[in-house]
């Protein structure tokens, strides 16, 4: 890892790791020895199968093949993702309330209680049933949340790749038997805004995945809902193009939450001295800088440098002429 890329996510993600913290299942319920009535997740080379319907949502079975993973790299040994799931015990079943069969089936059955999280928002119940291991959602993020809160009490870090944080390395893993109720989080949107620094978080991306593409945002996504999180608002657009048409006192343009800078083309009818008014209509937004050009100004970081350009007409500064 880029060591300065690290120092830019962690700042992002220290107040996201609190909050998870707060919010995240308060009992250690994972042990690395035998006890009565617990659940084997692994133990001498052999893992419990992972099921899964297939009829549950994508990120949930990504979330879930994540798990079978982990699990490989605590004992050595990774579990395997099913989707048709055969009558007995010793299975790991996860999956959201009314997406998933097998989770529908232990409710209709009365083996699992799901009311303190039914029509809940992120929520789940990780509980030990009739000799299986049962991870259920209320929704999609629920049951996501779940897993992965599942994958680091076993041992896997949030940060194993992002930050290269070792694995724990354990022989064997129980789940003590009981139930393990998750509540709502108390803020309901939580995440990051990611920006788009070189050469830190720029120049990492560009050698590990040949930019800001798939492979890059795979392990973003990941990592945000390992810590819980569910907002991300994404790099900044280069341009957005608005423009005033003058006579008529208004802007037509497309608004975007993550503007960050964007060009203004204004008309005038005449050369000479305009005054061009920049009202605040969001108190959040804070104006860094203002570039007037005749030209088309490279945007750099920071926008373009002021008093760069010259008049083609007159050859005095554009700042002067307007």
């Amino acid at each position: 890892m880029n060591k300065h890329f690290l120092i830019f996510l962690t700042v992002f993600f220290s107040l996201l790791a609190t909050a998870r913290t707060a919010h995240a299942v308060s009992s250690d319920y994972v042990v690395y020895t035998p006890q009565a009535g617990a659940f084997c997740i692994s133990d001498k080379g052999k893992a419990a199968s992972l099921y899964i319907d297939e009829q549950d949502w994508p990120g949930v079975h990504i979330a879930a093949r994540n798990l079978a993973a982990d699990i490989g790299r605590v004992t050595g040994t990774a579990a395997v993702l099913e989707e048709e799931r055969p009558a007995g015990q010793g299975m790991l079943i996860a999956g959201t309330l009314g997406h998933s069969r097998w989770i529908d089936s232990l409710v209709a059955e009365g083996r699992i209680d799901v009311s303190p999280i039914k029509g809940c928002w992120e929520s789940y119940i990780i509980e030990v049933s009739d000799g299986n291991l049962v991870v259920a959602g209320s929704d999609k993020r629920g049951t996501i949340f779940g897993i992965y809160d599942l994958a680091e009490k076993i041992g896997v870090s949030p940060w194993y790749y992002m930050a290269d944080v070792p694995v724990q390395q354990h022989a064997a893993l129980y789940v003590m038997p009981g139930r393990y109720v998750q509540e709502s989080p108390k803020v309901k949107y939580r995440g990051i805004f990611l920006n788009d620094e070189w050469p830190s978080l720029g120049g990492w991306a560009s050698a590990k995945f040949g930019g800001f593409k798939k492979g890059f945002h795979e392990h973003v996504f990941e990592l945000l809902l390992r810590l819980r999180a569910n907002y991300l608002k994404p790099l900044p657009p280069r341009e957005r193009k608005l423009k005033l048409v003058t006579g008529v006192g208004r802007m037509r343009s497309e608004v975007f939450d993550n503007l960050r800078w964007l060009t203004t083309e204004i008309e005038v009818d005449k050369p000479g001295l305009h005054t061009f008014k920049v009202y605040m209509v969001d108190p959040e937004i804070v104006l860094e800088q203002l570039v007037f050009s005749p030209d088309n100004a490279h945007p750099s970081y920071f926008g373009a440098q002021p008093l760069q350009h010259q008049c083609g007409r007159c050859g005095k500064p554009e700042a002067e002429k307007m």
